[in-house]
């Protein structure tokens, strides 16, 4: 049952289309942010900027919903940042912690 589910995202025709409509278009959105940024010679968090790249392709790809961290910031933006830095943070960390 699952495998008739997963199926269809991995075919080719889909794929190629998710790369086409989303992936090209979300880096050529972070192309001309960076062009922009360096117009005007001001420093660029790379590490940022991908990151917002990153969640912009999943949310498109995945639930159809941009949230166009390239270009605005929003609550629900650092709310997944701050999910994602925890959910690393106790992954990574020796000792469990708790709050």
């Amino acid at each position: 049952v699952r495998r008739r589910a997963v199926v269809p995202s991995l075919h080719r025709k889909y794929l190629s289309t998710i790369v086409d409509q989303v992936f090209c278009k979300c880096a050529e959105r972070l192309v001309d942010k960076l062009k922009s940024e360096a117009s005007i010679g001001s420093a660029v968090n790379m590490e940022q900027k991908f990151s917002q790249l990153t969640l912009d392709v999943i949310g498109l790809s995945l639930f159809n919903y941009n949230f166009d961290s390239l270009t605005s910031d929003s609550p629900v933006i650092n709310a997944v940042y701050t999910a994602l830095k925890e959910a690393e943070s106790r992954s990574t960390d020796i000792l469990p912690y708790w709050k």
